[in-house]
């Protein structure tokens, strides 16, 4: 007789998705977590893991967190109207003064569109800058990672998504919005910029799945002058790196007088909870296509700026702002890139160690590029998560909850060293 948990994934596999279950159970195992606290996860027989993805980092207090899930209760029982259609929903206008005042936009009259995800609010960013501009195409760099619409994939570059796409269909991106950029040669694409046909420049100041760039400032202030030159906008994709994962509520304001046009956030406003994002955009952008005659609503979604979400994103950010949070957060996220290094210039399996606060970015040395999957298999049989930067080759990605502790990133390292050692060991027998 099947167990429940052997009925749920293969009901799970008959009507959700049969390929993914066929790849977990060739690389990690098909389990199902079935509770979760802070930094800890357990699965369907007891077992107690070590979270460092968060919900791909949407998790960002941890799971469960007592602080936000009561908040969530207390707006629930409120009975609110989380949805308005013909009315002023209060709650949402309270979070987009929060957001906006804790902004780099904040001297420039922002206002804040909302959506439920990421790419949701790329493609609203995206929508607004060719309005604002009268452009119809926009750049990004390759290696980044807006989102899996199709404006938001074609910004990214090449990647193995939009290569699956176009393998199946070459006529995916026949109109794309969307011209990608190389980052790598900074002549090249300043001079494409300073052509002055594009609407906007989408930009990750840390890249995720890109595997740790981090922008420099000498970089981005030549970005900002061609951008300045042709009237381009700057839409930077804050998703990760917003809403203090990075040590600030918003990673923009660590670069020195940095004003974007519009900043994107959603990850961490959720709590893990209720799917929210969030476009800041300076007042002059937002006005270009919102007034005028039947334009008031021309963009939104039916649960865009819903009144729960919006006491959970305020819950995320009263959480973050209390005082010391965010400089706890710099700190631990700075001694285990540290010890990171540490590990890097000890062993030979490791090339470098990128990225910025909790949104660090290991990669592996190895020439057949197999050892990154190999260590998120073996973090796994040590109860241990990780995730794989997908646009970098062998490279292990780390987004844990910004609030976890001392001891429990101290358990990751010492288990990565251990495999180091154990794999070092190997190399010398064999």
């Amino acid at each position: 007789m099947l167990s429940s948990f052997s009925r749920g994934v293969s009901d799970y596999k008959k009507y959700v998705n049969p390929y993914w279950v066929a790849a977990l159970d060739d690389f990690l195992e098909v389990r199902n977590f079935v509770s979760g606290e802070g930094s800890r996860l357990y699965d369907e027989h007891g077992n107690e893991w070590l979270d460092l993805v968060a919900g791909y980092g949407s998790a960002l207090l941890g799971h469960n967190s007592e602080v936000i899930c009561g908040k969530t209760v207390l707006a629930l029982n409120k009975q609110l109207v989380s949805l308005q259609p013909w009315g002023v929903n209060l709650e949402t206008a309270k979070l987009a003064k929060k957001l906006v005042q804790s902004s780099p936009l904040a001297s420039s009259g922002a206002k804040v569109v909302f959506g439920s995800s990421g790419s949701e609010a790329v493609e609203a960013a995206i929508k607004m800058a060719i309005c604002h501009t009268g452009r119809h195409a926009c750049v990004g760099f390759n290696q980044g990672f807006h989102g899996l619409t199709i404006s938001a994939m074609s910004v990214a570059g090449p990647s193995i998504w939009n290569s699956v796409l176009l393998s199946k269909n070459s006529k995916v991106y026949e109109s794309a919005l969307i011209e990608p950029l190389l980052k790598e040669q900074p002549e090249t694409w300043l001079n494409r910029l300073r052509e002055g046909r594009y609407a906007a420049v989408v930009i990750e100041l840390v890249q995720g799945i890109g595997g740790g760039f981090r922008w420099t400032e000498e970089a981005l202030e030549r970005l900002v002058h061609a951008c300045d030159e042709t009237g381009t906008l700057i839409i930077v994709d804050e998703v990760q790196t917003g809403i203090g994962r990075c040590g600030e509520v918003f990673y923009s304001s660590s670069f020195a007088d940095f004003i974007p046009d519009m900043i994107v956030v959603s990850k961490g406003l959720s709590g893990g909870i209720i799917p929210t994002s969030a476009v800041i955009v300076s007042d002059l952008v937002h006005h270009s296509m919102f007034s005028g005659d039947g334009r008031a609503k021309i963009h939104g979604s039916t649960f865009s700026g819903s009144a729960i979400g919006a006491n959970v994103a305020l819950a995320v950010l009263e959480q973050i702002e209390t005082k010391g949070f965010l400089a706890r957060v710099k700190r631990n996220s700075s001694w285990l890139k540290l010890n990171l290094e540490k590990l890097n210039q000890n062993y030979k399996a490791l090339e470098s160690v990128d990225g910025d606060g909790f949104l660090i970015c290991v990669k592996f040395a190895d020439q057949d590029q197999t050892l990154a999957a190999y260590f998120v298999q073996l973090f796994a049989e040590n109860q241990i998560l990780v995730n794989l930067a997908s646009h970098r080759v062998n490279t292990m990605k780390i987004t844990p909850a910004i609030n976890i502790t001392r001891d429990e990133l101290q358990r990751f390292l010492d288990v990565f060293e251990a495999l180091l050692q154990y794999l070092e060991n190997e190399d010398e027998v064999a």
